[in-house]
């Protein structure tokens, strides 16, 4: 497993955001209220800001520089293709593809299936975040590094527990597979503790 080894300060306004990690951990879990910088930081982590000092390596490399299968909270899917052309795009750029039978898991969990056709821009917020969330995954196959920001956020009941159950299945694999690492945000510590590793709060 590579090595995360963080040290990043970054202050805007009434954020002074100062996060220090040296670990081996396969899931990290990040934990805290809102407005308290956990999406600054996975951005600062991507590469996406840049940090007032500091820096952030997976590995020896900065974290940027391998490839990340991301799911931020506002999506970021190409609008004007379909769902089934972002996923695709997302196979592509993974390193390895996913097993087919933990893809298929993936997309039943989600389902996925009936929105395969239908074009990013006509997706409901809860759809397209499963769809982004697919995306991250797929693109992270193998040895990628995968960040989700609130991965199980304005999910129903029944279909969180998919989710998770998902999540916990993929997890295993890339723990025994030898598969890249992935940082998790979430308000709920219940989740983070089950999935994680490590959490910081």
């Amino acid at each position: 497993m590579s090595r995360f080894e963080l040290d990043l300060a970054f202050a805007r306004g009434d954020l002074d955001l100062t996060w220090q990690l040296s670990s081996d951990c396969a899931w990290l879990g990040l934990f805290g209220a809102s407005g308290r910088g956990k999406t600054t930081a996975l951005e600062l982590l991507l590469g996406w800001l840049r940090p007032d000092r500091g820096s952030a390596l997976l590995g020896g490399v900065p974290v940027g520089a391998g490839p990340v299968g991301y799911a931020p909270q506002d999506l970021l899917l190409l609008p004007h293709w379909t769902v089934a052309q972002n996923l695709d795009a997302a196979r592509e750029a993974a390193p390895e593809p996913l097993p087919p039978a933990l893809e298929a898991a993936l997309l039943a969990a989600l389902e996925l299936e009936p929105l395969l056709a239908r074009q990013a821009s006509a997706l409901s917020g809860g759809e397209g975040r499963r769809v982004a969330l697919a995306r991250a995954v797929l693109a992270a196959a193998g040895t990628g590094l995968l960040v989700l920001d609130e991965p199980l956020a304005s999910l129903d009941r029944g279909r969180r527990q998919l989710v998770l159950g998902f999540l916990l299945d993929l997890a295993d694999w890339r723990r025994t597979s030898g598969g890249g690492p992935a940082v998790v945000v979430s308000h709920s510590a219940i989740d983070l503790m089950v999935l994680c590793d490590e959490v910081q709060v």
